[in-house]
C-alpha cells in the first residue's frame, strides 16, 4: 500500500485560503457599510442644516413686538441663538434707541434691505454648535418679481381708448388693480407691454415669444398657473430653464443667464413690483448694476416711506445702488411699479453642507396670523411650500 504525503498540507492551505477569502470580504463589507453609513449619516445632518436654514430665514424676516410695546425695539423670535453669518457686512451705524424711534414698518424694513438679495453663509463648528458644517442662504421677495399670472391679462390687446390715462378721481374711473394700473403711473407708451417683455426676456429666453408660449400652455392647463416651475411645460421654456431654475452660490444672473424661480412667481399678491425688492434676475434683464459685497441701504431706510412716488425718488435714492435712471427705464416696466410698500412673501434657498455632502431646499414663506400676545404691527411668517432640489 502506498503512502500518499503532502494531502494534509494542500488540504491546511485550502482552509487557510478560504478563511483568507471569507475574513477579506467580511472587512471589505464592513469598511462598505461604515463609508455608506457615514454618509448616510452625513446626509441627514446635512438636511438637518438645510432645513436650520429656512428656520434661520423665518427668524431674520420676523418683527416681533410684544402687545403691551407697540414702539418699543423688535425682537427676534429667535434673539440670541442665531449662528453669526460669515458674510461679510457692517452692521448698521444706528443705536438701538434710534431704531425705537423708527416706526414699526420702517424697522423691518430696515430689516429686510440687509437681507433681500444676497446670499448668507454660516459656518458651524462641532466645538461651538455640535456639527461642523456650512449653512448657506439666500432671501428673495416674490413681490420683486414677474408675476405671471397677473401679467397674462395685460398681454392681451385694448382699444385705445381703454389704454388712455384718466384723471384722478373723474366720474367712472375704475379702481387700481394689477389690470387697471393706477393713473399715477399710467403712461403714454409706444410699445404693448408684451413686446417690450418679449424684448427683455429675448437673451434668456431665446425666442422672443415668450408670453405666447407661455398663453398657449395655460390654454392647455385650463387653469392659471400654481407653480413658477409649471412654466417648464412651456415651448423652449425647458430648454432655456432646466439647468436655471434656482440661483446658486458664486453665479450671477445676466442678460442671458436668468433664474427661474428668480424672475417669475405666482404669489406677488397685487401683481406689482416692489422697487425696493427687485430680484436679481429681473433686475439683470433691466440692466441693473450687479455690485461685488453688501448693498450701502443707509439712505433707503432714512427715507422710506410706506406711500413711494417712484418718478421723484428712483434717481435719488435707487440709481446709485441700480445704476438705472428711472428715465432710462421702459415705461411700460415703471408702469408696473408698486406705489405702496408690499412685501407678503418671500422664497428662500438653504443649502446644507456636511463632510463635502450638500442639501439643497427651497422653501416659499408667507405672512402668517399674529397672536394675540403680540402686537398686531408684528410680522411673522409660515412656511407654505417646500421642495426639496
Amino acid at each position: 500500500m502506498d503512502k500518499k504525503s503532502g494531502y494534509i498540507l494542500i488540504l491546511s492551505l485550502m482552509l487557510v485560503s478560504v478563511a483568507v477569502t471569507l475574513i477579506t470580504s467580511v472587512v471589505q463589507r464592513a469598511i462598505s457599510y461604515q463609508r455608506q453609513a457615514r454618509l448616510v449619516l452625513d446626509r441627514e445632518k446635512a438636511r438637518t442644516l438645510a432645513l436650520g436654514g429656512i428656520e434661520i430665514a423665518r427668524a431674520q424676516l420676523a418683527l416681533i413686538i410684544p402687545k403691551e410695546q407697540k414702539n418699543g425695539p423688535a425682537q427676534s423670535a429667535y434673539a440670541g441663538s442665531l449662528p453669526q453669518s460669515n458674510q461679510s457686512s457692517k452692521p448698521e451705524d444706528k443705536t438701538k434707541e434710534e431704531e425705537a424711534k423708527q416706526p414699526p414698518q420702517q424697522r423691518w424694513f430696515g430689516q429686510l434691505v440687509t437681507l433681500i438679495n444676497a446670499w448668507q453663509q454660516f459656518s458651524l463648528t462641532d466645538k461651538a454648535d455640535g456639527i461642523d458644517g456650512i449653512v448657506q442662504l439666500h432671501i428673495s421677495s416674490e413681490q420683486g418679481k414677474l408675476a405671471i399670472n397677473q401679467l397674462l391679462p395685460l398681454m392681451q390687446p385694448k382699444p385705445a381708448a381703454q389704454n388712455k390715462p384718466t384723471p384722478n378721481g373723474a366720474p367712472g374711473a375704475k379702481p387700481a388693480t394689477p389690470t387697471n394700473p393706477p393713473n399715477a403711473q399710467a403712461q403714454e407708451t409706444n410699445k404693448p407691454l408684451a413686446v417690450v417683455l418679449n424684448e427683455l426676456l429675448a437673451p434668456a429666453v431665446g425666442n422672443g415669444q415668450f408670453f405666447a408660449s407661455v398663453e398657449q400652455l395655460k390654454k392647455q392647463l385650463g387653469r392659471g398657473f400654481e407653480d413658477a416651475t409649471e412654466l417648464l411645460q412651456a415651448k423652449d421654456m425647458q430648454t432655456a430653464f432646466q439647468e436655471k431654475i434656482t440661483l446658486m452660490p458664486g453665479k450671477k444672473p445676466d442678460k442671458q443667464t436668468v433664474y427661474l424661480t428668480d424672475l417669475f412667481t405666482i404669489h406677488s399678491g397685487s401683481g406689482r413690483i416692489n422697487p425696493w425688492f427687485i430680484s436679481n434676475s429681473f433686475g439683470s434683464l433691466l440692466g441693473f448694476t450687479q455690485k461685488e459685497g453688501p448693498r450701502d441701504t443707509k439712505e433707503w431706510v432714512k427715507n422710506f416711506k410706506p406711500f413711494m412716488q417712484w418718478q421723484s425718488v428712483w434717481d435719488k435714492l435707487l440709481m446709485p445702488t441700480f445704476g438705472k435712471s428711472y428715465a432710462s427705464l421702459p415705461k411700460e416696466i415703471t408702469a408696473l411699479f408698486s406705489l405702496q410698500f408690499e412685501a407678503t412673501a418671500f422664497f428662500v434657498l438653504s443649502y446644507g453642507t456636511v463632510g463635502g455632502i450638500t442639501q439643497k431646499v427651497a422653501a416659499l414663506l408667507e405672512k402668517d396670523t399674529v397672536p394675540a400676545e403680540l402686537s398686531p404691527q408684528s410680522v411673522i411668517f409660515k412656511i407654505t411650500k417646500l421642495y426639496w432640489l
